[in-house]
Formats: structure tokens, C-alpha cells, sequence
């Protein structure tokens, strides 16, 4: 993948707001941080937490992606389907 793809780009703008102090730098940092929070908590190590992580990222990947960021509740859908479908393993 190319380092300046528009999409790694925006992706990694997100992720950078997550995990510092400024959340506010995207409109999707805090989201992102609240959710990483909540994985650690469910997970028994990190690779746990990493394994459970990878369909966000995937679904976080597949929205930067997307020209029609009216998908946005089909993003929260299936972070909230991820969320659930790995609580239950």
C-alpha cells in the first residue's frame, strides 16, 4: 500500500486523534479511543485485544474508503455487530 493513499491517510488521522490527547481531531477520534478502551477491558492479553481490534480497523478502513460518508451509521452497526459477535466467544 502507498504511505500517501488518501484513505491510510485519513485512517491514520483518526487513529492519531484516538490515541492522543486531542481527540477532537477528528470527528471520529473519541469513538475510536472509547472503543479501543472497551476492548481492552474485555480481553484477557493483548494479542486478545488485538485479535478482537482488527474487524474495527477493517470496518474503520472500509469507511475512510467510502465517498459517501452519510455511511456512517453502517460503520457504528458494525462496530456495534463486532463488538457483540467477540463477547461472545
Amino acid at each position: 500500500m502507498d504511505k500517501n493513499e488518501p484513505t491510510l491517510l485519513e485512517l491514520a488521522k483518526i487513529v492519531r486523534g484516538a490515541g492522543t490527547p486531542n481527540r477532537s481531531l477528528t470527528p471520529y477520534s473519541e469513538g475510536l479511543a472509547a472503543l479501543a478502551s472497551g476492548f481492552s477491558i474485555i480481553s484477557k492479553d493483548d494479542h486478545d485485544n488485538m485479535v478482537k481490534q482488527f474487524y474495527v480497523y477493517d470496518a474503520l478502513y472500509a469507511f475512510c474508503k467510502s465517498n459517501d460518508k452519510r455511511e456512517i451509521v453502517i460503520f457504528q452497526i458494525l462496530i456495534m455487530m463486532s463488538h457483540q459477535v467477540k463477547i461472545l466467544e
